[in-house]
């Protein structure tokens, strides 16, 4: 029932969705109809936060076009207006919305109120649910209006004043052809946040602590003693927080934020950068590495050690958060998995897209990077390089790479911890996740884990958008304390592997379920002449693959017995059951030798489901650890009503990704993992 002074618009007579396949209408998403009478075309139903376009329809002329206003989003969330309604219904609490939510089958809703008196907000799993829910709990008696929260188009009024901005593309890209090729930044910097109150290390070889963008956010209490400044370290600085609204030059992309100044050297002095105000600075930037030469390199354990007491220790024990530039290798030679500081589980691999959405032709693939944003790219016979500070007092107009793309993500991260100062370590890798953006769709390097995630092999789960990132930072419930488990191969004796034959060496171990997983590490027994020969892959349960090697002549050396490769494809799956280890030696002349492997899993305890086909127990209830015929009857009802829970396109389809339609493929992949039961 309704309120009967309500000025909302009257609810159409036909659906959206069924009034634009009449129209003929080519939209990317079917469009979803909202309590109030709006229409909306949403970009990712499936996650908590989405890009969205209002459409407005010629209602007396159905051939008309469809208009549509974007720079909307849609939450995952519900506002729910309770009382005055004309029979005089009493109050709705927090507890009836919650049962009438269970009631319509979704699970785990929470519910709160608000500082508004008479209002409560529900949170669903994603922003189709909260449409769904929206529509249950607006017909729910004693409720006067149930809608998802929106954000509407905002006017900027703080936009910063710096005169490159309009060049800096990267952080609001203002071609109307290409709107939605950026990191959203203006999204964020439109909920009022810039970064304030953030402390943000730029590890370099210096950079420049005087210069007029740099100086007013720079922290002498903070950065380490002065060695020297570089032009490098000084373009890095300004793309994560260069002082914005000055009227100077540029914006970093935190441009209120706190920059500290730290050094990396030798294996102490860099440890010791790692390790610097731990308890004061937030984030901490890496764009440097070792030499891109395809080689496989090795950590020293100093360094090691330092990244995970930070991870550990810093920030009060949330952790201190490590960005890392994935590398400049390209994907003929050279990968991130070589490189031991971008593949380790406390830091955050960032790889590099360009202004055409597509990863850049300098990415290396690696099975460890997390997130992409936007730099320097040549993929339209052009170049748009990332303008920013760089020398004494003058701006650099030519910089890119991933020393680029990282601190854009430390920029983006920031303006999170803004949002939402309580989030740990691993929140932050599981906000970014989650609010990634597919990009780069035409590419063959996307598919689609175990778990239902997207993931590609250079731009990890997506491009950092730093509007999504930060409403779902805002109300962020804490992951679960993180738990691991380490299962370890011995064979028994040294396997001498095939030399010069593509055919690989298999080895498999079994890993107990119940863990959710984040990181995968792997660490090999092997002693090889010449490590370039090596082709490394580790396949989970699922069947998710983790390319760790490919052979390459450039790589002599023999040191993978040392260093761990890190994982992160398998994001969001059980960890239960036969991993698999193939090696192959693929180039003549050397020999290798493998005598075992050690397996470590890092996530969080596992609900009881014991897969994606797990719906239900036998009396209707939560995942029961069993695959039964109450699952299937539960699947079979939700796809015969056309529930867009039904929809597994995003898990079952070659290609990956979401077509908003539940038919026959989805019920065909259901009935497959229904058939294949439970690990």
């Amino acid at each position: 029932m309704h309120d009967s002074t309500s000025n909302s618009p009257p609810k159409a007579a036909a659906s959206c969705v069924a009034v634009a396949l009449a129209c003929g209408l080519a939209l990317a998403q079917p469009v979803r109809e909202l309590p109030t009478g709006d229409a909306f075309v949403i970009d990712q139903p499936a996650a908590t936060a989405s890009r969205a376009a209002r459409v407005t329809w010629g209602w007396q002329e159905m051939g008309r076009a469809v208009d549509t206003e974007r720079g909307w989003w849609m939450l995952s969330r519900v506002i729910v207006r309770t009382g005055g309604v004309a029979d005089g219904a009493g109050l709705v609490d927090a507890d009836a919305v919650r049962a009438a939510a269970a009631d319509a089958g979704f699970a785990d809703v929470r519910v709160r109120r608000t500082t508004a008196n008479g209002w409560l907000v529900a949170r669903a799993a994603s922003v189709e649910d909260a449409v769904r829910l929206a529509e249950v709990l607006d017909a729910m008696p004693g409720v006067a209006r149930a809608t998802v929260a929106t954000q509407r188009p905002w006017s900027l009024r703080t936009i910063p004043n710096d005169p490159l901005l309009p060049n800096q593309w990267y952080l609001r890209n203002t071609d109307p052809a290409e709107a939605m090729v950026d990191a959203n930044v203006d999204a964020a910097w439109a909920q009022g946040l810039t970064g304030s109150g953030v402390q943000l290390g730029i590890v370099a070889a210096g950079f420049s602590r005087t210069h007029e963008d740099l100086a007013p956010n720079f922290r002498a209490d903070l950065s380490q003693v002065p060695i020297q400044f570089t032009s490098h370290g000084t373009s890095v600085a300004g793309v994560a927080a260069a002082k914005g609204d000055n009227g100077l030059g540029i914006a970093g992309a935190a441009h209120q934020a706190d920059l500290a100044e730290l050094y990396f050297g030798t294996d102490e002095e860099t440890a010791a950068a790692f390790l610097h105000a731990i308890d004061q600075i937030d984030i901490k930037n890496n764009s440097f590495g070792p030499p891109d030469d395809g080689t496989g390199h090795v950590a020293s354990q100093i360094e090691l050690d330092a990244l995970e007491q930070a991870t550990r220790d810093g920030r009060g024990g949330l952790g201190t958060i490590f960005v890392w530039a994935a590398g400049n290798g390209g994907e003929d030679d050279d990968r991130g998995d070589y490189d031991p500081y971008a593949s380790s589980r406390f830091t955050i691999a960032v790889n590099a897209i360009d202004d055409d959405d597509n990863h850049a032709n300098y990415a290396e693939p690696s099975s460890g990077v997390l997130v992409a944003t936007h730099s320097s790219g040549d993929r339209r016979d052009r170049n748009t390089p990332v303008t920013t500070t760089g020398g004494e007092n003058v701006y650099n107009s030519s910089f890119g790479g991933t020393s680029a793309a990282a601190p854009l993500a430390s920029g983006v991260i920031a303006l999170m911890l803004e949002a939402n100062p309580a989030l740990t370590w691993r929140d932050v890798q599981h906000v970014l996740v989650e609010s990634a953006r597919v990009v780069d769709t035409a590419s063959e390097g996307w598919t689609t884990n175990g778990a239902g995630r997207m993931v590609h092999t250079h731009n990890g789960f997506g491009a950092v958008d730093a509007g999504a990132a930060t409403a779902l930072a805002a109300t962020w419930s804490p992951v679960a304390p993180a738990t691991s488990e380490t299962v370890e191969a011995e064979f028994g004796g040294s396997i001498l592997l095939p030399d010069n034959d593509q055919q690989a060496t298999v080895r498999t171990i079994d890993v107990p379920a119940g863990i959710t997983l984040e990181h995968v590490e792997l660490q090999l027994d092997i002693d090889s002449g010449w490590q370039g020969d090596l082709r490394i892959t580790m396949t989970s349960p699922a069947g998710t693959v983790s390319r760790f090697a490919t052979p390459r002549l450039a790589d002599n050396g023999n040191n993978y017995s040392q260093r761990l490769f890190t994982s992160v494809r398998q994001w969001g799956e059980d960890s239960g059951g036969t991993w698999t280890v193939a090696i192959s030696d693929e180039q003549a002349d050397f020999t290798t030798t493998w005598a075992g492997f050690t397996l470590t899993v890092h996530g969080t305890a596992a609900s009881l489901a014991c897969s994606p086909a797990d719906l239900t127990d036998p009396e209707g209830g939560a995942p029961d650890g069993a695959i039964t015929l109450a699952d299937f009857t539960a699947y079979l009802g939700g796809w015969m009503q056309a529930d867009i829970a039904a929809d597994l396109t995003t898990r079952g389809s070659a290609s990956g990704i979401p077509d908003g339609a539940v038919d026959l493929s989805d019920f065909s992949y259901y009935l497959t993992l229904w058939s294949a039961g439970c690990p």
